[in-house]
């Protein structure tokens, strides 16, 4: 939530966050799944992992103090 309301320098560093009342809540959904087998001369294991996240929030710079998105990919 404090995406959404950001209006001021974050503390700490010297950046000036600008939030947007649109964004959606981060969510992800992790899986994780392991199988095993360990004996006297064989040890084997299987691990599967899954990670799905919708509406990811990350900074974007600005062109100037004005505003303008700037691309991050040259």
């Amino acid at each position: 939530m404090a995406e959404c309301a950001a209006n001021g320098v974050h503390d700490g560093t010297v950046v000036y966050e600008i939030g947007d009342p649109t964004l959606q809540p981060e969510t992800s959904l992790e899986e994780d799944f392991a199988f095993g087998i360990n004996s006297a001369d064989v040890s084997l294991e299987a691990d599967l992992f899954y990670n799905d996240l919708h509406d990811f929030i990350y900074a974007q710079g600005l062109q100037s103090v004005f505003g303008g998105i700037r691309s991050i990919i040259h």
